[in-house]
């Protein structure tokens, strides 16, 4: 069993009170178990004023996190803020580190995390060897390393074990100050990594969009190079939006309100946001989408947001009752909501009330445990979503 708190602080200035306000709000002393990791989510300012740093100094566990553009938990709304969710166990053990830069040697540099982390951890006798589930934060290094890159690797190293996690986000362009933290410190380019062992069960849900608002027809992807979309149906994947009427020529930027849903031959499937053209018929996507995919469209507004989050919610909150629960949604959603950009965090709290301990952010990509028919697990980056872990 996990047992679940968290805190926050809107002070960003002053490190000597921030640091108080959370220490007081988490009230630690005589609240943790055996075995603790905390996860803390802030907007980027609370790295360059010391916070962070400060806060995670005089926590004593293991803190792992990212930048994002709004959080809420029990009792907590705010956008420019920091919230701390700690996780403590006495039958659940965690274990958490960070690799080197992913920018020059991707494979090697996960390795490196993953030995650490699950090979070479230290686990109790008394926990089995091979950890529930793994949760994992690479950086946002959109052009560099692509989010489908890291999933594949890591789903490489685990064999199996299904992995849980999202990408920074930030308030500048291209998310550029964006960064992954690991126990205080703020990394651009490493990816995070923590592994849960013991007595924890996940329950994984995810949702992108609703089924009512697929766009016809179905297409077929005909060409693709990692997350940049070639063709479509044989024409260029700009000749091909263009001229079944998802976007104008000159207005490719508008097709961030317009997911882009691929079905593979396994049946998984992928949703991608797509950022823009690029300048030679191609599409820029957020994430891959393999050559071969039956490929969907659908149109998504600010009410289709809430109500697909709502939806998904209502039928978790089935099993989720008393439990813990994590949930990451697509800053693409967020931004969508323009001018009431706290919807979504509004409709989570009204849904899940006082009936479970919960926390919710914005991410640059989500990472998500698909499984398939029978038991077989495929980690998938995916877009537009909101996925939930319930533990």
């Amino acid at each position: 069993m996990i047992k679940m708190f968290s805190a926050f602080t809107e002070e960003v200035d002053d490190v000597e009170f921030a640091v108080s306000d959370v220490l007081k709000k988490l009230n630690i002393e005589g609240g943790l178990k055996k075995n603790t990791i905390g996860i803390l989510y802030c907007y980027p300012d609370f790295i360059g004023s010391g916070v962070v740093k400060a806060l995670c100094a005089q926590l004593p566990f293991d803190v792992i996190g990212f930048t994002s553009m709004s959080f809420s938990a029990p009792g907590i709304m705010t956008t420019i803020g920091l919230i701390v969710s700690v996780l403590t166990s006495d039958d659940v053990y965690f274990t958490a580190g960070i690799s080197p830069s992913v920018t020059e040697d991707m494979p090697r540099a996960l390795g490196e995390v993953y030995d650490r982390v699950v090979r070479c951890a230290k686990i109790p006798a008394s926990f089995p060897k091979k950890p529930a589930m793994l949760m994992t934060f690479p950086p946002f290094l959109s052009g560099i390393v692509g989010g489908d890159e890291f999933v594949t690797c890591l789903d490489g190293l685990s064999d199996g074990i299904p992995i849980f996690g999202a990408q920074p986000v930030s308030n500048q362009p291209g998310s550029s100050n964006s960064r992954v933290i690991y126990n205080g410190e703020a990394y651009k380019s490493s990816l995070c990594l923590a592994a849960f062992y013991g007595d924890v069960n996940p329950i994984f849900a995810c949702v992108s969009v609703l089924e009512e608002n697929m766009l016809k027809p179905v297409a077929t992807v005909t060409g693709s190079d990692k997350s940049v979309l070639l063709s479509i149906n044989g024409i260029s994947a700009e000749e091909y939006v263009v001229s079944v009427g998802l976007a104008k020529k000159d207005k490719l930027d508008s097709l961030i309100s317009t997911p882009f849903v691929a079905e593979g031959e396994d049946g998984s499937k992928l949703t991608r946001t797509c950022i823009c053209g690029d300048g030679k018929g191609g599409l820029v996507l957020s994430g891959n989408i393999p050559v071969g995919s039956k490929l969907g469209f659908t149109s998504m507004g600010p009410a289709d947001i809430v109500k697909s989050t709502g939806d998904k919610l209502r039928e978790v909150m089935r099993t989720a009752a008393g439990k813990n629960i994590l949930v990451y949604s697509c800053a693409a959603r967020g931004w969508l909501l323009d001018m009431n950009n706290m919807a979504e965090h509004e409709a989570v709290s009204d849904i899940i009330g006082d009936k479970a301990l919960y926390q919710m952010t914005y991410a640059g990509g989500e990472i998500f445990p698909q499984q398939l028919s029978g038991d077989k697990i495929v980690n998938h980056f995916q877009n537009d979503t909101v996925i939930i872990c319930i533990l």
